[in-house]
């Protein structure tokens, strides 16, 4: 989920150039209205101001684009299952989202204040995601956002607002243990491969210690940590993330 700029009314770089990126009306509604869906469209239409909210009663969904190209500036998707009283977050700033004016950041944190509100208003809907984001290290290199942020932080991205997996107290420490293990000789001398030998990596230097080194500035070498610990079938990391659940 890449950074874009916060400030209110900006459009993306692709709005300011093209009239196809033009602002279209402030919302849309397709089929009828019901109980759930209009609290959101309202909520979200005052929440987000600088966005278009897009409300489809019929299929449940809910967009909210910065312009009117909606193959690239979804900002996000919501699916709501009122039989399930279910929130799925399906998407934010992704794969329609290139050119959204948002950054993931502060999506999160608005959503997230409309359904703390939508609780207090007696809708008893739980809201959950599954946790795909990827981010940029370069132009060539992507990772997933989750894994990367666990190395570095201990906890998934989605994590600082509040988002949790069912498992989420034991996964931290089994991570939190992971990352202040030392580095494997195996895995130092796949980094060490990419770096000079003023800039190596010592031994004893511990994979969080290794992680915030190189993450930044030696992109191969990280990549070499990250590709160790983000292995699905080794499971060096812990994250159910296609079961996380906002606490509310």
């Amino acid at each position: 989920m890449n950074s874009a700029s916060k400030s209110k009314n900006r459009m993306s770089r692709s709005s300011r150039s093209s009239s196809s990126h033009n602002r279209p009306a402030k919302t849309r509604r397709i089929g009828s209205e019901t109980g759930i869906l209009t609290y959101l469209e309202n909520q979200l239409s005052r929440i987000f101001s600088d966005l278009t909210i897009s409300v489809n009663n019929t299929s449940g969904e809910i967009h909210g684009f910065s312009c009117i190209d909606e193959k690239k500036c979804e900002c996000f998707n919501l699916v709501i299952d009122q039989t399930a009283h279910n929130i799925l977050i399906d998407r934010v700033r992704y794969k329609y989202g290139e050119d959204c004016a948002l950054s993931g950041t502060d999506i999160m944190t608005r959503l997230v204040g409309v359904f703390h509100a939508m609780q207090y208003k007696g809708f008893p809907y739980k809201v959950q995601l599954y946790d795909r984001a990827r981010v940029q290290l370069d132009k060539k290199h992507e990772i997933l956002l989750s894994i990367h942020y666990i190395i570095l932080h201990g906890i998934p991205w989605y994590a600082k607002f509040g988002f949790r997996t069912p498992q989420y107290d034991n996964e931290v420490a089994v991570n939190e243990a992971t990352m202040n293990k030392a580095i494997t000789p195996m895995v130092l001398k796949r980094i060490n491969a990419h770096l000079s030998p003023e800039n190596a990596v010592q031994k004893g230097t511990t994979f969080r210690q290794a992680a915030k080194m190189l993450s930044k500035t030696q992109i191969l070498a990280y990549l070499e940590l990250y590709n160790y610990l983000a292995d699905e079938k080794a499971k060096r990391l812990k994250y159910a993330y296609y079961d996380m659940w906002l606490v509310l």
